[in-house]
């Protein structure tokens, strides 16, 4: 148990390591006694102002310290070669960035031997895969907050009880660190760079004016015998048009999904969204698609606009040349 207990820890360290590219620096611990010592006899002869702003300028070094230090500690009762597995989206600019994150981790920690392999694993199906046989899944996960309840639940995550490279709860927004934690406390290290999406456009066919709404655009596209793109199958993306309308869907504590797109107080209705979704599919200009084939369609000059994420974005800077990106 031991053994696997300090697995863990040094997994929790590697993840807060790819979370941010370097290690934050400290100072020994005899000059910090002796930096200690002076500023107390300095701050005598100081303002309250002042000395308030030093302690609260020491209580963060200090923090830095103690994280350093928790590093120091684990690395130096590590004696045998650590093996972990790593799981991130599959996408080669995804799988290509790990990869260097991991060799920086390696260096930063050259006392300890680490295995570290990185598996390919969507984000979407995580959670089930997960769950699938816990004791034989990644040591670290890349995951979709939604799925977090049902993970703490079947015991698949250990919780962030120790700081390492940073504190995760002051480096993001409150609202960040919640969607991460259940019953307050936190359970994963909140990623949220990646999972936004929104519209690739090509400039060289399409104006800001025809980009400013779904018919604009599809009617631009349609008349230039081009093509627009989104994976509307997906639910992931699907999920964008009723949040556009101010329709709420989300995870609850107690493993429930609260939903009001059935509601008929709201300024647009559940209905009236899937009904817009409808009308747009049955345009001839929209092609339903997954990322990989719309950047071959884009390629080949057929796909003028996608609507995708920032794991597409080098696909699409080399099929348009240059593009903008815009909002429905």
């Amino acid at each position: 148990m031991g053994g696997w207990k300090m697995k863990r820890k040094l997994a929790a360290a590697c993840i807060s390591m790819c979370m941010v590219s370097s290690l934050l620096a400290g100072c020994g611990s005899s000059e910090q006694t002796v930096q200690n010592q002076s500023e107390q006899t300095q701050n005598s002869e100081k303002t309250q102002e002042e000395v308030k702003t030093e302690e609260t300028t020491q209580v963060s070094e200090n923090s830095d310290n103690n994280s350093n230090d928790a590093i120091a500690n684990l690395i130096a009762a590590t004696d045998a070669p650590v093996d972990l597995t790593l799981w991130c989206a599959e996408t080669e600019e995804y799988q290509t960035v790990m990869a260097q994150l991991v060799d920086e981790f390696k260096n930063t920690y050259p006392d300890v031997q680490f295995n570290i392999t990185i598996g390919a694993e969507s984000e979407a199906n995580c959670k089930d895969d997960v769950l699938k046989d816990v004791e034989s899944a990644a040591d670290v996960f890349v995951f979709a907050d939604d799925q977090l309840t049902d993970l703490v639940n079947a015991g698949a995550l250990q919780s962030v009880d120790a700081v390492f490279t940073y504190d995760p709860k002051t480096a993001n927004a409150a609202s960040t660190v919640e969607a991460a934690s259940v019953d307050g406390k936190l359970y994963a290290y909140p990623l949220t760079a990646s999972n936004g999406y929104f519209l690739f456009y090509n400039s060289d066919y399409l104006t800001e004016e025809d980009v400013s709404s779904w018919d604009n655009l599809l009617a631009a596209a349609q008349k230039q015998g081009k093509t627009v793109g989104m994976e509307v199958s997906g639910a992931w993306y699907l999920y964008g048009f009723f949040a556009g309308a101010g329709l709420e869907m989300y995870g609850q504590d107690d493993g429930t999904n609260y939903c009001n797109w059935n509601a008929t107080d709201t300024k647009y209705t559940g209905a009236a969204v899937a009904e817009a979704i409808t009308d747009i599919c049955k345009n001839s200009a929209m092609v339903n698609c997954v990322n990989e084939d719309a950047q071959a369609f884009a390629l080949n000059g057929q796909m003028i606009a996608d609507v995708n994420g920032t794991w597409a974005t080098t696909g699409f800077m080399e099929a348009y040349d240059y593009f903008l990106l815009g909002t429905l």
